[in-house]
C-alpha cells in the first residue's frame, strides 16, 4: 500500500497560496476561454431549482416544508445569494464558489495522497467541468 506523500515546502508557491489559486481556477478558466457566466442548456433540473430559489418565499407558502425540505441544501444557498447579490450575480457567485471549493478539495486531497502535480491535474479537470 502506498504511503501518502507529505507536501514539500520546497515548492515555489506556498501551499496556502496554491489553495487560493486552486479556488480561482474555475473563474480563470472562464476568463481564459471566454465561457459564458451562465450555462443552463441541457440542465432542466437546474432551471427548476433556479425558479425555486428566485421565489423561495412563495414556494414555502404554497407547499410548506414537507416536500421541499430535503431540497433546501440546493435551494437555500441560491436564495440567500439572490437576496444579497441579485439573481444573475448571485447565481454566478454560488456556482463559482462551489466549483472553487471543489477544486481546493481535490487539490488538497490529491496533493496529500500523491503529489502536488496530481493535485493540480485533479483541480484543473474539475475547473473545466461545465
Amino acid at each position: 500500500m502506498n504511503k501518502p506523500h507529505s507536501l514539500s515546502l520546497k515548492t515555489s508557491l506556498p501551499f496556502p497560496a496554491a489553495c487560493v489559486l486552486a479556488f480561482l481556477l474555475p473563474w480563470l478558466v472562464k476568463l481564459l476561454f471566454g465561457l459564458p457566466w451562465l450555462m443552463l442548456q441541457n440542465f432542466t433540473d437546474g432551471v427548476f431549482y433556479l425558479g425555486y430559489a428566485m421565489h423561495f418565499r412563495e414556494l414555502l407558502d404554497r407547499v410548506g416544508l414537507t416536500y421541499y425540505a430535503v431540497r433546501f441544501s440546493g435551494i437555500a444557498p441560491d436564495a440567500l445569494a439572490f437576496s444579497v447579490f441579485g439573481a444573475e450575480v448571485g447565481f454566478v457567485v454560488v456556482r463559482y464558489a462551489l466549483a472553487g471549493a471543489c477544486c481546493v478539495a481535490l487539490f488538497v486531497l490529491f496533493s496529500l495522497r500523491y503529489r502536488m502535480a496530481v493535485g493540480w491535474f485533479a483541480a484543473l479537470a474539475w475547473a473545466f467541468n461545465p
